[in-house]
């Protein structure tokens, strides 16, 4: 943006030095007052031009650099480092929570890394949604809470770890991100679990929370222990061409199955007695859904 407008500005100032090194009676039809607008405009233009790029640059943003530092709770605090990518998460208690478009790192695609550190204990709403090249992600175990759609979109992260630590995971926090293949919770958490597959349930397998998108197998049988298949569970699988689903399972969350776009049919068993909103909206190749 600010080579666009010191463009701008050095079009502007050689049209004005033109005009001025040439008598004005060697431009027929040009008046006193177009002169003078030119003028105005040359003496006026770098000031002007200046304001502009102050109001659309961040105070915090080196003009040299491009790091950046800022605060995402009372006590919590940022920092990025445009050469290596990494963002780094400090301080002590919770970060804020935001909407889907007022986190300080909505849509960065400079962020490769995220590192939060030790006093942090929770990971806010929306806070890293769609920050399309963040690869890895550590949360140590002060983090309790990680809110919805935390790391909505993430498209590049392919792989993330739970800690014992967190008590309470959000809707979606890991939900549209299409590289990942395995969720990962530490053996000793109480409130979550995975399996081989890298899917996230809790602790005793009785909800199926998030299964990694990323994963390109093209079938899969819920375990049997599983009786409620979460909210945005498998929203956007584009590999799975079947899931199995036990006589276990009582309830289906909203947009459960939302834009599976290779699953061609299901069986939904006797069992089930609630079925959210938009659970198979937008998958192209259903053909059949056979309710028991």
């Amino acid at each position: 943006m600010k080579r666009i407008l010191k463009r701008v500005l050095s079009v502007i100032i050689v049209l004005a030095i033109l005009f001025g090194a040439a008598p004005l009676s060697g431009f027929k039809g040009v008046g006193s007052s177009l002169w003078n607008g030119l003028c105005s405009i040359a003496a006026s233009a770098k000031e002007g031009v200046e304001e502009i790029i102050e109001t659309l640059t961040p105070a915090n943003v080196s003009d040299n650099t491009l790091d950046a530092t800022g605060q995402c709770g009372d006590n919590v605090y940022w920092t990025f480092n445009s050469s290596t990518g990494a963002l780094n998460i400090s301080g002590t208690g919770k970060m804020y929570n935001y909407s889907y478009n007022g986190s300080p790192f909505y849509y960065n695609s400079s962020i490769k890394s995220v590192t939060i550190e030790s006093g942090v204990t929770s990971i806010g709403e929306w806070a890293f949604v769609g920050c399309k090249s963040l690869t890895s992600i550590e949360i140590p175990d002060s983090v309790t809470s990680i809110g919805d759609h935390a790391f909505y979109y993430c498209r590049s992260s392919t792989s993330i770890e739970i800690p014992d630590s967190v008590t309470s995971i959000g809707n979606s926090a890991f939900g549209n991100c299409s590289s990942l293949t395995s969720i990962t919770v530490y053996n000793n958490n109480n409130n979550y679990s995975s399996d081989s597959f890298g899917v996230l349930y809790n602790k005793d397998k009785t909800e199926l929370i998030q299964y990694p998108i990323g994963n390109e197998r093209t079938s899969f049988t819920i375990p049997e222990s599983v009786t409620s298949i979460g909210s945005y569970a498998f929203y956007n699988c584009s590999s799975l061409t079947s899931i199995e689903i036990p006589d276990s399972v009582t309830s289906i969350g909203d947009d459960a199955f939302y834009e599976c776009s290779s699953l061609t049919s299901i069986e939904i068993p006797d069992s089930v007695t609630s079925i959210g909103d938009y659970t198979f909206y937008y998958c192209s190749r259903l053909t059949s859904v056979t309710i028991g």
